[in-house]
């Protein structure tokens, strides 16, 4: 069992937030300090958001390769960090903050605990500032897809190939595991960039819609393709799924 335990409080600087942090279940490990930007709305939840992100996927305090799953319980002391993972929040101008909660992270059990400040107690003035981070922007969502590099990664991409890999499995697969085997295929040494073997006829037919033909590349130990296109922040995965062999052959 894993979890992660934050309490976002406010300091003297109405931009600067203090978000306490353990990742154990006896005592407070320290504080990340959070500065958000000046004109920005609902800057504790910004704050919340983005020491949670840091935590999770940068510093890693619960683990390299987690990825959502029933077991691993994330406390948080903002309720509209737990409406931002389920989708149901109106603050539009949040989603690209959390989506590490709509993409790795996604089905990890959120819970709202902002009365329960016990294990601080007392140690509050004592505790360590681990990590000072800068709220500018979202810290992205990607994957490291070999032979290209990172590329960015949304929640359908991850959403989507778990349905395509439950309908081969008598258990559903769950989001963190499609993400896991995801990020194992993507960075195997033997993705490599192909083209389709029509690829003239797909080019014309991509351009009279107005549109560029994505990148392939295919895992040829694991027969799995990926596509890549340009997107609003960049290189970004479209899609990515097992194929039979036959199909593989029709790269080149």
């Amino acid at each position: 069992m894993n979890y992660l335990r934050v309490i976002t409080k406010p300091t003297e600087d109405e931009n600067i937030f203090n978000v306490y942090w353990t990742n154990t279940n006896q005592s407070p490990r320290g504080i990340v300090k959070v500065r958000v930007p000046e004109n920005f709305e609902d800057k504790r939840i910004l704050a919340e958001l983005y020491a949670l992100c840091y935590l999770l996927e940068v510093a890693e305090v619960v683990g390299a390769d987690l990825a959502g799953n029933p077991n691993t319980t994330l406390y948080v002391s903002v309720g509209a960090v737990k409406k931002m993972a389920t989708a149901s929040s109106a603050k539009k101008h949040l989603i690209d903050y959390a989506k590490f909660l709509t993409t790795r992270f996604k089905g990890c059990p959120i819970t709202v605990d902002n009365q329960n400040d016990r294990w601080l107690k007392g140690l509050e003035g004592g505790l360590e500032v681990t990590h000072e981070i800068y709220a500018e922007k979202p810290i992205e969502e990607t994957i490291f897809l070999h032979s290209l590099g990172d590329v960015y990664l949304t929640s359908h991409v991850v959403e989507r190939l778990a349905e395509r890999l439950s309908e081969f499995k008598e258990n559903a697969i769950t989001l963190g595991a499609a993400w896991r085997m995801l990020r194992t295929y993507a960075k195997a040494a033997s993705v490599v960039e192909v083209k389709k073997s029509d690829n003239r006829r797909a080019s014309v037919k991509y351009a009279m819609k107005g549109r560029v033909e994505g990148q392939y590349y295919l895992n040829r130990n694991n027969n799995w393709i990926f596509v890549v296109a340009d997107g609003k922040h960049g290189k970004s995965l479209v899609t990515a799924y097992p194929i039979t062999q036959e199909f593989a052959n029709s790269f080149k």
